[in-house]
């Protein structure tokens, strides 16, 4: 596996255009206070490391991240994103945590079919559609959230309910 170092991002205003990480494999990548341009697509990529993705207070317009492995750490404490975000069939049971505290999403969010360790939604604002159908979480915690429209949780499996917060 050819996996590419420490990569860092921060504070890199991206361009008004499309950016593509697709079948990217990255160590420790550090997106933060990024601003994402138009497109973002992380489809198939491969992230390792024990901070394998951060990308706190980035701004985001539409964003893809399908069959993403996220390695330990997802963190987007503090993002916003404007547009369409999918996180379908993501996966990585045993390891991965994953932080949304503190982000807006102002368009329909999706992470059907992904399945995570433990997922955290603190201080978040659903503004449109969310879904979480069929997915599986050894624990999820959602707190202070306000979802203004429908949110989907279809068949969704929690395999440690004593670890979630009630």
């Amino acid at each position: 596996e050819n996996f590419i170092g420490d990569n860092s991002l921060k504070s890199n205003p991206i361009s008004k255009s499309e950016i593509s990480f697709k079948n990217a494999k990255l160590n420790n990548c550090d997106f933060s206070d990024s601003n994402f341009g138009d497109v973002s697509i992380f489809d198939n990529a491969n992230f390792r490391g024990e901070r394998s993705f951060l990308s706190n207070n980035s701004e985001f317009n539409k964003a893809f991240f399908n069959n993403v492995y996220f390695g330990n750490t997802l963190l987007f404490n503090g993002s916003t994103f404007k547009d369409i975000v999918i996180f379908n069939k993501c996966s990585n049971l045993s390891k991965t945590v994953g932080d949304f505290s503190g982000c807006t999403f102002r368009k329909n969010l999706f992470f059907d079919y992904s399945k995570f360790n433990d997922l955290t939604f603190k201080n978040v604002s659903f503004e449109r559609n969310v879904s979480f159908a069929n997915c599986i979480f050894n624990k999820i915690t959602l707190n202070q959230i306000l979802f203004e429209k429908v949110a989907f949780f279809d068949n969704i499996e929690i395999l440690d309910l004593k670890l979630c917060s009630k």
